[in-house]
């Protein structure tokens, strides 16, 4: 599973990772944690080494945004493209690239486990994509969890002890082993039935999966759906073996739940990313105005807007000239107090 929280600053990211650290700590298994990822080489040796890890990056917009440069930053772009493929291989074999050296490459991980974690905010993940990182993979294979805006306030609290029963069933799954141990040369994963109902509503999602990818056929959003149902199918699993570990079915409520969840990350993804990836620099100041709009409700005094937008008035006439030619905006004169001033609405 790859996923992703999104927050602002000061509202928490940070002591979920610190959660997740301490967690493995104190069941033992802190060696199943890894603090980023330096290259697509040092992943993979690392995966080779412990098929199981949890890797936790930090500014996860950025670390997108570089990977998606290949020219300035190739072993940013390396690391994705291993990240790939190893999601497509969690149920098989991954097998890394080989080269002319046959002491190098061709290194092969079986049912390879890499949980990726990463926490941003909203601007830098948001703001720094194009197409080409919508269109990818990567994104559809990522499951955004965005808290939209909710900023609690901070407040001094004693440190916790980590429940015992979450430190009992931690050390359960590391030891859970189904084909024997790092010492037998043929290791087989353990693998969970499928009821029928479930089956019915992995068909019937396939099917809506597909409908929402043609109802977007030439935007880059129809991307997005792609692996909505692949990403469902590891919920499911992971809901199932949560609720019996020892003897995990991949039933109706498993399905239900793993279905549901990857839906509605899917849907909301689609909404939020479309509001920020643009064609050109054009579309980009229009898709700014309509999110400084939406943050303050839908409505905006033109003084308002000019401030937040920090471009020329006249750049911003431009954008606002085409929302309303094509529907998007729409704008009132209102006089108060013997002056005249300029409101813009947003139309959904």
């Amino acid at each position: 599973l790859y996923l992703c929280g999104v927050a602002e600053s000061g509202a928490g990211k940070d002591h979920a990772r610190q959660v997740n650290k301490r967690i493995l700590l104190e069941s033992g298994l802190s060696q199943l944690q890894a603090e980023g990822i330096k290259s697509g080489s040092a992943l993979i040796n690392a995966l080779v080494l412990q098929p199981s890890l949890l890797f936790q990056i930090d500014e996860y917009g950025r670390f997108i945004e570089t990977a998606n440069n290949q020219g300035k930053n190739p072993h940013a772009f390396e690391i994705i493209s291993k990240l790939l493929g190893l999601y497509s291989s969690s149920g098989c074999m991954y097998e890394s690239d080989r080269y002319a050296d046959g002491d190098k490459g061709g290194k092969q991980i079986k049912e390879p486990h890499a949980i990726l974690y990463g926490t941003t905010v909203p601007r830098s993940l948001y703001e720094g994509l194009s197409e080409e990182s919508v269109t990818d993979g990567f994104l559809s294979r990522t499951l955004i969890f965005d808290v939209d805006g909710y900023n609690p306030m901070r407040r001094l609290v004693r440190t916790a002890q980590v429940p015992r029963e979450i430190i009992e069933k931690t050390r359960w799954w590391g030891d859970f082993n189904p084909g024997g141990g790092n010492l037998n040369p043929d290791p087989k994963a353990h693998v969970a039935p499928v009821t029928e109902e479930a089956g019915s509503i992995a068909n019937a999602f396939i099917e809506l999966e597909h409908a929402e990818q043609k109802a977007l056929s030439g935007s880059p959003l129809a991307t997005l759906w792609t692996r909505t149902a692949q990403n469902a199918d590891k919920l499911a699993l992971l809901y199932a073996a949560s609720k019996a570990p020892e003897s995990p079915v991949v039933d109706a409520e498993a399905a239900r739940w793993g279905y549901g969840l990857a839906e509605w990350l899917t849907r909301r993804m689609v909404t939020v990313i479309g509001d920020n990836v643009a064609d050109n620099h054009f579309h980009a100041e229009m898709l700014k105005v309509k999110r400084h709009l939406k943050r303050a409700g839908g409505e905006l005094e033109r003084q308002q807007l000019v401030r937040k937008m920090k471009i020329q008035a006249s750049e911003l006439d431009k954008a606002i000239s085409n929302m309303m030619e094509i529907g998007e905006l729409h704008s009132t004169t209102i006089e108060t107090s013997g002056r005249y001033k300029t409101v813009y609405r947003l139309i959904e």
